[in-house]
């Protein structure tokens, strides 16, 4: 009898382990619910960056804390806990955004998925306009609608931040942005960010 129940305790106490072990599994998982943004996990992303020449790079990282990209990319995060893109973003942003995305799509199914600090290299002008993959931690498939804002921070501590809305897709679970002349040379010249959205 004893025995017995020594042998149901161990058991109860097994099963309450595997349980606890798999609630914490679910919780960890950075595939499952809701996006957490980078600028929250430091090891989320390992970019393949963009070469050309030897010289030309395009890279993007986790955003550094006490940076100037830091302070936009914490307010971007709690804005967008409770308003929507289109509450966040300029109507003029929104409506060049739109032409990126299917016809008659929801702007505001956009959530916030990523944040990165962008940076841009040893570009001249001559390279025009480039198609930059990047190799996130989450491999996403063709299906998913993401949607990229790259934000140029001036120089000007009271000047407003340049949003810029790229094409955006994906490619062999990579994320494709493609990134005009003018955007490039905007980016090398001033601090940035990579903000990508996804629909949900």
């Amino acid at each position: 009898m004893e025995k017995n129940r020594i042998f149901r305790g161990m058991m109860l106490a097994l099963a309450l382990l595997m349980a606890m072990s798999f609630a914490l599994a679910e919780t960890a998982s950075p595939t499952t619910g809701t996006a957490v943004p980078s600028i929250t996990i430091a090891d989320v992303t390992a970019p393949e960056g963009v070469i050309y020449d030897g010289s030309f790079v395009i890279s993007i990282s986790a955003v550094k804390e006490e940076s100037a990209q830091s302070v936009v990319a914490q307010e971007l995060v709690a804005a967008l806990e409770t308003a929507n893109v289109t509450e966040y973003f300029a109507a003029d942003v929104i409506e060049e955004a739109a032409q990126y995305l299917p016809e008659a799509f929801d702007m505001n199914s956009l959530k916030l998925e990523e944040v990165f600090d962008l940076a841009v290299e040893g570009y001249a002008v001559e390279y025009g306009a480039v198609e930059a993959k990047f190799d996130l931690f989450v491999e996403y498939d063709d299906t998913v609608v993401l949607q990229a804002m790259v934000g140029v921070l001036p120089e000007a501590e009271d000047a407003e931040i340049i949003w810029i809305p790229v094409k955006t897709g994906v490619a062999e679970g990579k994320v494709v942005v493609v990134l005009e002349q003018e955007v490039l040379t905007l980016i090398q010249a001033n601090k940035a960010i990579l903000v990508l959205l996804r629909a949900y």
